[in-house]
């Protein structure tokens, strides 16, 4: 496949993309990329995919991640889908090699990364703390953050275009970020949310 071309739009379009591993990370030292764009020379090597730089870089872009770990990431999926209304048609929704899901879109605020939802992990156990290790179900990728993105193998956009990002509310986006917290499993953390 030929990524330098698609780098190329991507970059036309105002999103910092870098070329990615086998490891869901990029082949290149990336933390510069946060304040500065990349030239397409750097997809002038065999890569596996690519990767979008979240945050100011990329015009403001936000990525609330569906993990699925336990798969069941289409209930939180369809959760914030119906939670969110109208607005969920905004987001550009890619499902992710994993069956997970990327809601991405633009907002004049955004924030670093932030772990929004856990559930303990029933079927392990953590001998030293004594209990059920816990795992994230939902987190953002923000600023300082990167997502894999299509054309990597296992990943494709199931609504909307990643050349064509909406922007939504900070409102929209406040709404989102806190149903999301409200999502999580362990009351400790829950607690922690208040």
């Amino acid at each position: 496949m030929n990524f330098q071309s698609i780098a190329s739009e991507y970059l036309s379009h105002g999103l910092c993309v870098l070329p990615a591993g086998r490891r869901k990370l990029p082949i290149l030292e990336w933390e510069q990329y946060n304040d500065v764009m990349p030239s397409l020379d750097i997809f002038d090597v065999d890569c596996f995919g690519m990767a979008l730089v979240c945050g100011k870089i990329s015009g403001g872009v936000e990525v609330i991640d569906v993990d699925n770990k336990f798969r069941d990431s289409h209930l939180f999926f369809e959760k914030i889908i119906k939670y969110m209304g109208d607005t969920s048609s905004l987001f550009t929704i890619n499902r992710t090699t994993s069956g997970g899901y990327h809601l991405v879109y633009q907002c004049d605020t955004i924030e670093g990364n932030q772990k929004l939802c856990m559930r303990e992990n029933i079927f392990d156990w953590d001998y030293k703390r004594g209990k059920h290790p816990v795992l994230t179900i939902l987190e953002t990728r923000g600023q300082r953050g990167i997502i894999i993105i299509p054309p990597t193998q296992g990943y494709r956009t199931i609504q909307g275009s990643m050349f064509d990002i909406k922007t939504i509310s900070t409102e929209e986006r406040n709404k989102l970020i806190e149903y999301s917290k409200s999502l999580t499993e362990v009351e400790e953390v829950k607690r922690s949310f208040e």
